[in-house]
């Protein structure tokens, strides 16, 4: 049978937009594609489908992928929204250094998850002040440059210290697209795609068709740094 901590991984790859990375995730894992539907079969009998949020609780995610790696107290201004944040190492994904982030409400209820930088309060940027939305928790990113923009390498966090402009073009659910301007590429402008937090694709925004543009739309800069 499969393991659980493998069902998980297969379930979030297969919300994943990269077929090419899911189909090196499922190798790693030595799945087969005709094994996914088993795998979130799995995830969803222990009730831990993303979509339940307010009905999965942290006690369920502990009984299906055991203890997380650490356990972290919300700041205070998050407490309205969020009360404590597990962190896992899921094997997949361990090699780039990347965690897995669970928030939950005061009442254990999952709030929110999303791929983040590995190393807790260390993961953090060089852009002091930088900030989530309101009541998304603190970043857990880094500056990343033009190089390195690589999907399953940059997280939804890295954003935050790497852009001089990030506007959302597109999302719903666990994916949520970008118009981003790096900091080190002057004005030009990309298409960042991401799903659970982690990036899947990269365009150049002058590659999309004036129909793509025009079904988008564009929220306001999300870059918001304290003074």
């Amino acid at each position: 049978m499969m393991k659980s901590v493998d069902a998980y991984q297969v379930y979030l790859m297969s919300g994943m937009r990269n077929a090419e990375l899911v189909a090196e995730g499922l190798r790693l894992l030595g799945i087969d594609a005709s094994e996914v539907t088993e795998a979130k079969e799995m995830v969803e009998a222990a009730g831990l489908l993303e979509s339940l949020y307010g009905r999965c609780h942290a006690e369920d995610y502990r009984r299906f992928l055991g203890e997380p790696l650490r356990t972290e107290r919300a700041r205070a201004e998050d407490l309205p929204y969020h009360t404590t944040m597990m962190f896992y190492a899921l094997p997949v994904w361990r090699a780039r250094e990347l965690e897995l982030e669970l928030r939950f409400s005061g009442a254990g209820e999952l709030s929110g998850i999303q791929f983040v930088r590995a190393g807790g309060p260390r993961a953090r940027g060089d852009r002091p002040g930088v900030r989530r939305a309101r009541g998304a928790g603190e970043p857990r990113g880094r500056r990343v440059r033009f190089e390195e923009v690589v999907p399953w390498s940059v997280v939804e966090d890295d954003v935050l210290f790497s852009c001089s402009e990030a506007r959302s073009a597109d999302g719903f659910g666990t994916f949520m697209d970008y118009r981003c301007v790096l900091l080190d590429r002057g004005g030009e402008a990309y298409y960042w795609a991401f799903d659970f937090g982690l990036l899947q694709r990269v365009w150049r925004w002058e590659e999309l068709s004036q129909d793509e543009v025009e079904n988008l739309a564009l929220g306001d800069d999300i870059i918001d740094v304290d003074p």
